[in-house]
């Protein structure tokens, strides 16, 4: 296969089961298969046997620990341009726990270069935005996530929650009585940025959630709790959240900030008491630099 300066490839990595022991994953379900993730990106410069690519990639692609793959990837069909603003969205519901009504406020599926601002999600079940399917490089501005509906457990107010796809980007938004506020899936891979966010009476924790997102950027965001850390059975096997996140200036009630083994976290210039995962709290810590002392330049985006 030929490539060409402007083709939009996918760089797949494909673990073996060394990686997967080397993070002791396999006790909670993980398989070389089921972490072949896809790093989708744009070539600017090829010659034979070498191709140069528009962002760095968030991920080693170690031969000790798996192999990867290159192919490139037709976006033409994705939607462009578009966006979603100046509204107000209220769901109607029964009680306080009703889920038998509007469950998310706007989702950007397969959709690029794309934005939602100044819209307001009232009583909502589970998100104000959720980004997912291949979406890219969009902009969820001055959005608010006010008092959802809905039991309060898993699977629910996930109130600005990327889901899937690279260089999103969520800034000054806001929740309100969510469980994860700022957060990510499985899998997930960046640059993606949370920056100038604020939670309040927040029921859970932000930050990567589950199984593998790299390259998160939480930046200048407040909530209770902010974590990046080995999850290990919780959900059916969560296991490590992410590698490759940052925490800049963040201020919480508390911090957890560790690192799995060949990957690497960051807390810096952030404001918070550094806590010990409940559910696994000997892992090794992430890199900090300026505990409680914020640093400039005050946004890293």
């Amino acid at each position: 296969v030929q490539f060409h300066p402007g083709d939009t490839i996918a760089v797949f990595r494909t673990p073996n089961q060394s990686w997967i022991d080397r993070l002791n994953m396999g006790q909670w379900g993980w398989t070389p298969n089921s972490y072949k993730i896809g790093h989708e990106r744009t070539v600017v410069a090829a010659s034979p046997g070498e191709i140069t690519v528009n962002i760095p990639f968030v991920d080693s692609i170690d031969s000790m620990y798996g192999s990867g793959f290159v192919f490139k990837s037709d976006m033409s069909r994705r939607l462009q341009h578009s966006g979603v603003e100046d509204l107000r969205l209220v769901s109607e519901y029964e009680s306080e726990t009703d889920e038998n009504h509007a469950w998310n406020g706007v989702v950007l599926a397969r959709t690029s270069n794309s934005w939602v601002r100044r819209v307001t999600v009232q009583y909502f079940g589970y998100s104000a935005v959720t980004i997912q399917n291949e979406s890219a490089f969009n902009t969820i501005e001055e959005v608010a996530m006010l008092d959802p509906k809905s039991q309060i457990a898993g699977g629910r107010r996930y109130s600005f929650n990327l889901a899937d796809g690279i260089g999103n980007l969520f800034q000054r938004c806001y929740a309100r009585s969510g469980r994860h506020n700022f957060v990510s899936g499985a899998r997930t891979t960046g640059p993606n940025v949370w920056l100038d966010c604020l939670a309040v009476n927040a029921l859970s924790d932000e930050g990567p959630h589950h199984r593998w997102a790299t390259g998160l950027l939480f930046d200048n965001i407040k909530s209770k709790d902010i974590n990046v850390q080995n999850r290990t059975s919780s959900g059916t096997g969560h296991g490590w959240t992410g590698g490759q996140t940052l925490l800049w200036n963040v201020e919480a009630l508390r911090i957890v900030c560790d690192s799995p083994s060949g990957a690497m976290n960051y807390v810096v210039g952030s404001v918070g008491e550094p806590t010990e995962s409940r559910y696994s709290p000997n892992e090794p810590p992430c890199f900090q630099i300026s505990p409680d002392v914020p640093v400039n330049p005050r946004s890293l985006y």
